[in-house]
């Protein structure tokens, strides 16, 4: 049961990932990958946090994380060009600064009560309930576009909304698999 749920899973962020285009053909987005990549990762993240977390305690730990978030900040400033990058694209972000600064409190936001969930219960639960994301996504990505195109404008035509739903529905039923 849990391994079709994990084959759910995996499937439907593959349709999920599918370019539209070239849905016949079945190939999926460069995404795809980096989206595999990114999941893994953050699976030793989570296992990691967990298993500092049982001897120090969750505070202490987070702060832990965050200042390896800013040592590797600073080590990817000292590579020279990626300094010259970061000072030339932060120009030509001042004015939405406000919104990026928002965006970042929500993101530690959003960490921090995944990390504090990954204290008190095992990272595969707290993996499986965070799998419910694209729900959300969609459903934001939905309003924002009706009722704020002018921030964001998403493809919200009938056949994209439901490739992308079926998708969404496929992972979720995985998560039940893998959960019950």
């Amino acid at each position: 049961k849990q391994l079709l749920g994990c084959l759910l899973i995996v499937g439907g962020g593959f349709w999920l990932s599918v370019n539209k285009k070239a849905l016949n053909i079945f190939k999926p987005r460069p995404a795809f990958w980096y989206m595999l990549t990114s999941s893994a990762l953050y699976a030793l993240v989570g296992i990691f946090f967990r298993f500092v977390v049982k001897t120090k305690d969750f505070w202490t730990t987070l702060s832990y994380e965050y200042i390896g978030v800013g040592i590797g900040s600073i080590l990817l400033l000292l590579l020279t060009s990626q300094r010259k990058q970061f000072f030339s694209h932060l120009k030509q972000y001042v004015p939405i600064l406000g919104l990026i600064t928002i965006n970042n409190i929500i993101a530690v936001a959003a960490q921090t009560s995944e990390s504090y969930a990954i204290s008190l219960v095992p990272v595969a639960l707290v993996s499986i309930v965070s799998g419910t994301q694209p729900l959300f996504t969609l459903a934001i990505g939905l309003a924002l576009s009706l009722w704020l195109p002018h921030l964001i404008k998403e493809d919200i035509s009938r056949a994209t909304f439901t490739h992308k739903l079926t998708a969404i529905i496929i992972m979720i039923a995985g998560l039940y698999f893998v959960y019950s």
